[in-house]
């Protein structure tokens, strides 16, 4: 029986299975990749930044109180404060749900089902996010691209897999729908808030001709 502790589902980053063919080189050298894979990450920041509008809609849910606050703090609104003080995305995402689930300000189970998925798309893509930008990247000479990602209980890294272009497409896809999802949300609360104001003004004396 063998005692060896070298666990056989994984393989350290210089060790190259010798069952698997072809010539390895470090990093993404498969020009189209590449080039998806920068535009991931030139792009990541503007992911970024389209969530501080969610969270001033949890934190303010009425959008003249939010309106109100921005101009008092000339245009830094309280969601960046959040938001860029912290300094890592997986909290974020987890301070995103609390804020929906569990703020008295909110309700969840009346909110728009947008809510939720936004948040939990957030925070899938930045799981995957972490993957990409701290794992490790080769190319076979075929220029097919392989990835291993961290395995932070191994301290080591797991076994390659193979990435397809159709990969990096997705994940830029599900950025741009996101954005797009949290302008929805926004664009939907300015909306309420413009029906309340109308309502109150129906009901308001002043509005009652003589």
């Amino acid at each position: 029986m063998s005692t060896s502790s070298k666990p056989s589902d994984f393989q350290y980053s210089e060790k190259i299975n010798p069952r698997e063919t072809g010539t390895w080189r470090a990093g993404i050298t498969n020009p189209d990749l590449l080039k998806l894979f920068g535009e991931i990450f030139s792009d990541w920041v503007h992911t970024e930044e389209a969530m501080i509008p969610l969270i001033d809609v949890l934190v303010l849910s009425d959008v003249d109180i939010r309106l109100t606050a921005a101009k008092m703090a000339r245009g830094f609104s309280p969601g960046r404060q959040i938001f860029r003080s912290m300094n890592a995305n997986k909290p974020r995402g987890q301070m995103m749900a609390n804020l929906l689930n569990h703020y008295p300000g909110n309700d969840a189970k009346k909110k728009d089902p947008i809510y939720e998925r936004a948040i939990k798309q957030f925070q899938s893509l930045v799981t995957l996010r972490n993957d990409y930008l701290h794992g490790l990247w080769w190319t076979k000479s075929d220029g097919e691209v392989y990835l291993q990602t961290e395995n932070v209980e191994e301290t080591m890294f797991n076994r390659k897999r193979r990435i397809p272009r159709k990969d990096f497409e997705s994940f830029i896809r599900r950025m741009t729908k996101l954005r797009r999802d949290v302008e929805a949300i926004e664009i939907k609360e300015y909306r309420v808030s413009d029906e309340r104001r109308a309502e109150l003004a129906t009901r308001s004396p002043s509005s009652k001709s003589p």
